[in-house]
This record gives structure tokens, sequence and C-alpha cells, in this order.
């Protein structure tokens, strides 16, 4: 593979990979017309046989899985595995071994990685304040008896002087424990960069941009 088919395929992916990661989403756009193009520079470096051969046997696997379970890989990364496995074939059967088996691992690592942040943020989180209602029982009966509003008024002044709160905070600022958010169990790691990140450097350990 060219410098320029390599810097062309690494485009892509760059492509794909910053769209997976913003809209959890894969155009059909991109994925059918990259793999169309894939095919082409194959057709025209008589290595099509290897490219159709590599696409059907990445892209099945990921059918069957996303048939059997939808959530973990989803129709896009079907798509998009026909025209990188068509491209990893290109640097030959070790390095489509290497791209096929280094893209799910990294897609785990991420999924870990992503795992223990969401737990240490969730017991390094600080202390949050709340505003309570503060009503007393006398404003309620001020309400039912203004008779009584002068007397209760004067005496509520007095008391908030002589009797600071307990706790020494503001009684409608009240500090409350920690309490653990409830997070989601499933965290979505979009798989597509994976995927390229994979195919891409398998290709150039294999020679794929250098030659």
């Amino acid at each position: 593979m060219p410098n320029v088919a390599f810097a062309a395929l690494l485009a892509w992916c760059v492509v794909l990979s910053v769209i997976d990661f913003r809209q959890r989403r894969l155009p059909n756009s991109l994925t059918g017309w990259g793999a169309v193009a894939v095919f082409g520079y194959a057709l025209s470096t008589d290595q099509c046989t290897a490219a159709l051969l590599g696409a059907v046997l990445l892209a099945v696997p990921y059918l069957l899985v996303h048939l059997a379970l939808p959530a973990a890989f989803g129709a896009g990364d079907v798509k998009l595995a026909v025209g990188l496995g068509a491209a990893a074939a290109l640097g030959g059967g070790h390095a489509w071994v290497r791209a096929a088996v280094a893209a799910p691992l990294l897609t785990a690592c991420a999924g870990i990685a992503a795992v223990v942040l969401c737990r240490i943020r969730n017991f390094t989180d600080p202390p949050r304040r709340i505003r309570c209602s503060t009503a007393p029982f006398h404003q309620i009966r001020e309400s039912a008896d203004p008779s009584s509003r002068m007397s209760d008024s004067a005496g509520r002044s007095a008391s908030s002087r002589s009797s600071p709160s307990p706790s020494g905070v503001p009684p409608c600022e009240v500090p409350v424990a920690k309490r653990r958010v409830e997070r989601p169990s499933r965290i979505a790691i979009p798989h597509g960069p994976a995927m390229c990140i994979a195919t891409v450097c398998a290709l150039a350990t294999a020679g794929g941009g250098g030659s």
C-alpha cells in the first residue's frame, strides 16, 4: 500500500472515529463509500480476492454478534467491518489477524478504564448543600390568626439574636451527607475508533505506510 493510499485510509479512520466519539453513530455514507474505495484500490492492485475474503471474515462475526447482542456491536460497526476487514487483508494474513484481535481488546480496556474512573469520581464527589424550607409552625399560625403577628414577631427576633444555630451554619443551607449517585449499570463505549486504530496500526507495522 503506497503512502498516498495509507494516508487516505488514515484520514478516513480519523473522521469516522471523531464522529463515533461525538455522536455514537457511523454514517452510512462514510462507511459505504470508504468500503467502495478500499475495494477499488484492491481491484487496481489485483488483490480483490484477498480484500473480499478479509471483509467477509470480519463482517460475518460482527453481524452474528449484532443479531445476538445488539448492545455489543451496532449496525454501523458491522458496516465498518466490511471496509476495514478488506483494508487489513491488503497487509497480509498476519496484519488481518492483529487488527481483528486488537479491536475488541482496545474496546474492552477502554470500558474497564471508564468504569474505574466513574467509580473514583463517584467516591470523590464533595458534599453537597441543600436549601431547606424553614417555615416554623408559628408562621403557619400567623396566616390563620393575624392578631398574633406583632407579639410573635417580637419574640422571634429576640430568640434569633440570643440562640444561634447549634451547627454553626445558616438554617436554610444545611450540608448533607455525600450520597452515592446512581450510575447506569452499562457504559456505552464506541467500538468504531478501536477498529480504526487496530487496522491502521496493523497495516503500519506490516509496512503499510512505508512502501
